[in-house]
Parts: structure tokens; sequence; C-alpha cells
């Protein structure tokens, strides 16, 4: 007979699927730890029990019968990313891209459709050492444009 997961194993579990799968950070949140080195030797450890897998897919599928119960389908959530790609705010008075939204709308496909590195082995350091702080907001959509055209 298979012995069970601790409460504590089952709050990890349940923090990893929640927090988008960060061992460490579940980790020190069900155990309580303060120590990142030490969150993530334990995390790592914790990560090989079959028993954990096991209760993270069953944890994964709650969220899914629950998502589609209030109508979180694939199409509704590509439907909310568009709009938040398209997002705009208001600033002095005049509409203007938010970047923000459009940013997460990028990093929340990237996740869902399996497109996002777990590394930044492609991320490139800027060549030069200009200091960004001081360019104009067209200056520096220009430079990201030169930049995402180089890689």
């Amino acid at each position: 007979m298979k012995k069970e997961l601790t409460d504590k194993a089952k709050v990890f579990c349940q923090e990893y699927v929640r927090n988008g799968f960060n061992a460490r950070r579940a980790y020190k949140y069900a155990y309580k730890q303060t120590d990142d080195q030490k969150a993530s030797v334990s995390a790592s450890q914790l990560m090989k029990d079959p028993r954990v897998h096991e209760f993270i897919d069953s944890v994964e599928g709650t969220y899914r019968v629950i998502g589609l119960k209030n109508g979180m389908t694939k199409d509704a959530i590509v439907k909310t990313l568009k709009k938040m790609l398209d997002a705009k705010k208001l600033v002095n008075g005049e509409l203007v891209p938010d970047w923000n939204a459009r940013n997460n709308a990028i990093l929340t496909f990237q996740k869902i459709s399996g497109n996002m590195k777990e590394s930044n082995e492609n991320i490139k350091p800027v060549e030069d050492e200009e200091d960004f702080k001081n360019l104009s907001f067209s200056e520096l959509i220009e430079k990201k444009k030169n930049i995402e055209a180089s890689l």
C-alpha cells in the first residue's frame, strides 16, 4: 500500500500549480522556508517523488474542470489574450498602448502554448552601454524594434 503524502507536501503541490509551476517558491510557501538554496534543494528532492507528480496531476485536473465550468475554454482564453494585445490606456488625456497588458498577454500565451523556454540562453546583452533612461519614448520604441530585428 502506498504511503500518502503529508499535508505539507499536498500544500506544496497545490501551490506549485497555483503559482505557475515554480517548485522553489511552492516549497518556501508550504514549508515556511526562508532560505532560497535550501528551498531549491528540498523542492528538487520532493519533485522526484512519483506521488507528488500524481497529486500535481490531480490538482491540475481539478483546476481544469473548475475553469471549464466557469467558461475558461481555450477559445475564451485566446480571445481575452487578443483583447490584452490591443489594450490601450488613457495617459494625459491620450489613448496609448498599454504595454503591461500586451507584455502579459505575450508571456501568458508563450507559457500556455509551450513556447516559453526555462533558460535565458538565447537572451543576448545589448552591445552598447547607452543609458536607456535618457531616451525618449519614440527612441525607446525604435531601439526595441532594432533589438527585436537582430534576434
